[in-house]
């Protein structure tokens, strides 16, 4: 649809400041590439337990996350447009229902101590890739 995550998230940028041609020649950080390779891979050639088990380790963080960043920049960077922070507004509520819908299928289908394995070794990867991603945007940043 019209507000999909790509078209939120420029929003975000653009309240920001970016313009139109910098999102446009903006390169990936080694450390984004490497993140979304490891969801990539974890989702695509991983049991679709595993690939929910790293989508949760994301999602089930964010509504709380969302809350903090919308009043950080309303505090720090006076953004009180709710058109220019909805990226985080729409997930702030979504990843509630997300998360919970992804915990209830990881419980019902990762029901042997082995399939169990295989959720904890796809969290695990997807935090440290969580965790790579936010060193990445500290170090260049910061």
């Amino acid at each position: 649809g019209e507000k999909n995550h790509p078209a939120l998230w420029k929003t975000f940028a653009l309240a920001l400041g970016s313009s139109d041609k910098s999102l446009a020649n903006a390169a990936a950080l080694p450390s984004t590439e490497r993140l979304v390779s490891t969801y990539r891979d974890i989702c695509l050639n991983q049991p679709f337990y595993a690939g929910l088990a790293a989508m949760h380790a994301f999602e089930s963080q964010v509504p709380a996350i969302a809350a903090v960043k919308i009043d950080g920049l309303a505090k720090f960077y006076g953004m009180n447009d709710p058109d220019s922070y909805e990226f985080f507004t729409v997930h702030q509520e979504a990843d509630v229902h997300h998360s919970q819908a992804e915990w209830a299928l990881i419980e019902r289908f990762a029901d042997t101590p082995e399939k169990q394995a295989e959720v904890l070794s796809a969290t695990t990867r997807a935090c440290d890739a969580l965790w790579g991603f936010l060193d990445g945007i500290y170090e260049n940043y910061c």
